[in-house]
């Protein structure tokens, strides 16, 4: 968990903008791994966060493909 002191420094616009840059995508065939935003209330909700009584809720999505070969 992370706490923000001062709140007069976090613009909103900036911030949910910064998250809609980096929302999760599946990892492609050509990539190892990859990290991203989801929406923290479900697939069916396109809302990056969640506030509940001044507390943000934020969700980070991090997804690997397994390699393994075989001898």
């Amino acid at each position: 968990m992370y706490r923000v002191h001062d709140q007069d420094v976090l613009d909103t616009v900036a911030f949910y903008e910064a998250l809609a840059e980096f929302r999760f995508r599946p990892v492609s065939p050509r990539e190892a791994r990859r990290v991203g935003w989801a929406p923290p209330a479900g697939k069916r909700s396109e809302a990056l966060s969640h506030e509940i009584q001044r507390h943000m809720l934020l969700t980070m999505l991090r997804q690997e493909r397994s390699c393994y070969r075989r001898l």
